[in-house]
């Protein structure tokens, strides 16, 4: 069996058509030899010419030479040199606001040294020694002599400033007893205190008592007589100092205490220090 097929003819041309072709490709014709040869060696090049490389999707329009179809290594090779050296350079670090550089903790440690080695003044070297006698039981070490030393103090010089602070303790000690009226009538008092007043008051006597302010302390005491007194009559042995002191034989403000401590006898002759001293003792009514 034969199978029929429909051929379709193609549309012919027109004749306008036709004029039109035949126009175009007598303009395109080469009108001499030369322009033939020509043609004729162009056509021949462009098919034996490779064509241009296309970009690769990864490497970068900067880096491809588009003339030539290739990479352009020379600017690729400059692009990863800078990156290099940004890379290895040391990064500056940020400091947090308020953070101290290196160079202040360096100053401030320096600045603190120097004021540690610097020798104390004299003023602060009698008050570190004044709180050092009284914090140690009336006592020095060998440290605290030196120190003296080094602002030209010799250990006697020290020893007698020990000297004159026990005095001066036991003339405080002195003055507040003789507020109350003697030893025997201070326990006395004492001892009608601790059951007969409120606790804060007594912590505010005691207060007066336990501090530094000798005046304020023999104060103190005198008003807790006055409570005493008020409560329990007068104490028939309170007493006001030792029969038998004349003027001479005491003290009577500190202005006289101090020249007879400035007296250089006082740190050089032991005899004259223990006169003062029991002078001192003797004396219970310092203003």
């Amino acid at each position: 069996m034969t199978t029929a097929t429909i051929q379709v003819q193609a549309a012919q041309p027109t004749a306008d058509e036709s004029a039109a072709a035949l126009a175009a490709a007598a303009a395109a014709a080469p009108t001499t030899e030369a322009e033939a040869r020509a043609q004729i060696a162009a056509a021949e090049a462009a098919k034996i010419a490779p064509a241009k490389p296309v970009r690769p999707d990864s490497v970068p329009e900067k880096f491809w030479d588009a003339e030539k179809g290739v990479v352009n290594h020379e600017a690729l090779l400059a692009s990863y040199t800078e990156l290099e050296k940004k890379v290895g350079a040391p990064k500056e670090e940020t400091k947090p606001e308020g953070e101290k550089t290196a160079e202040q903790i360096a100053k401030e440690a320096a600045d603190k040294a120097a004021a540690e080695d610097a020798p104390k003044k004299a003023s602060e070297v009698v008050a570190d020694l004044n709180s050092k006698f009284l914090a140690q039981d009336g006592k020095l070490t060998d440290a605290d002599y030196a120190a003296a030393e080094a602002i030209g103090h010799d250990r006697a010089t020290v020893d007698a400033f020990i000297a004159g602070q026990q005095a001066l303790a036991e003339v405080a000690t002195q003055r507040i007893t003789s507020a109350a009226g003697g030893k025997e009538s201070m326990d006395r008092m004492f001892a009608w205190a601790s059951t007969s007043i409120p606790a804060a008051e007594i912590e505010t006597f005691n207060k007066s008592f336990e501090g530094s302010d000798v005046n304020a302390a023999v104060v103190a005491m005198e008003q807790l007589k006055a409570k005493y007194e008020a409560a329990n009559g007068k104490d028939p042995t309170l007493v006001a100092g030792k029969p038998g002191a004349n003027a001479s034989d005491v003290f009577t403000s500190w202005a006289q205490v101090q020249a007879a401590m400035g007296d250089e006898r006082y740190s050089k002759d032991h005899a004259y220090r223990t006169q003062i001293e029991q002078k001192l003792a003797r004396s219970n009514n310092i203003r």
